[in-house]
């Protein structure tokens, strides 16, 4: 009798928020890979597999994600309630599991790309300037009318984000968004009043199931 191989999924992400996927994943009966920059991290403890390195570090991860699946063939790649998309994505394409192509990660984790992109496809989105420096902010506020919205283009929760209600308030928004950013590119946006309105959605062979 042959014996079935061990499945084995690779998450990116060791924290709280990472937790509830690596218990489902045990319960389905997978081995569980899980890889964070900090070795004791919850998640990290639980891992059949644990590989120290940032999600961040996308040469680094898929490094180690080769390295591993040379010996111990990986089935697939994810993760949940963090900002490394790209990291999943470029995973994914380095060992042909199944994903999202990595410009497209790259789009969905840069506001100005995401933008651009979604300009090009015909949808709504307020104007905007990338910002690089403070002197592309003051131009921005020249040419924009305020209030204004200054945020990381490569952040999320909210990090950074912060309103230009008057001209004097540039330099101070500009240097709280700048810290936040990753990247140290910037988003200055029209500012859009009305409810927010967000969900989690996953897409699968072509359908859309929204989970929250």
């Amino acid at each position: 009798m042959v014996r079935k191989r061990q499945r084995h999924l690779l998450i990116i992400g060791g924290g709280v928020f990472q937790v509830p996927a690596i218990k489902a994943a045990k319960s389905m009966g997978l081995n569980v890979v899980v890889t964070d920059y900090n070795g004791d991290a919850e998640g990290m403890l639980m891992a059949d597999y644990p590989i120290e390195v940032s999600t961040r570090n996308i040469n680094l991860t898929v490094n180690a994600a080769k390295q591993f699946h040379s010996s111990c063939p990986l089935d697939g790649v994810m993760t949940v309630g963090t900002d490394a998309s790209q990291t999943v994505a470029a995973v994914a394409n380095a060992l042909n599991l199944p994903g999202i192509p990595f410009e497209v990660a790259e789009r969905s984790t840069d506001k100005i790309k995401m933008r651009r992109r979604l300009h090009e496809m015909g949808v709504a989105v307020p104007n905007f300037r990338p910002v690089w420096t403070i002197d592309d902010l003051n131009t921005a506020i020249k040419e924009m009318p305020l209030p204004l919205v200054i945020k990381p283009c490569d952040n999320m929760g909210a990090r950074g984000v912060k309103m230009i209600r008057e001209a004097h308030e540039a330099s101070s928004a500009f240097h709280e968004a700048k810290e936040a950013s990753i990247s140290g590119k910037l988003i200055v946006e029209e500012f859009m009043e009305g409810p927010e309105l967000s969900l989690d959605a996953l897409v699968f062979d072509g359908r859309i199931q929204v989970t929250g």
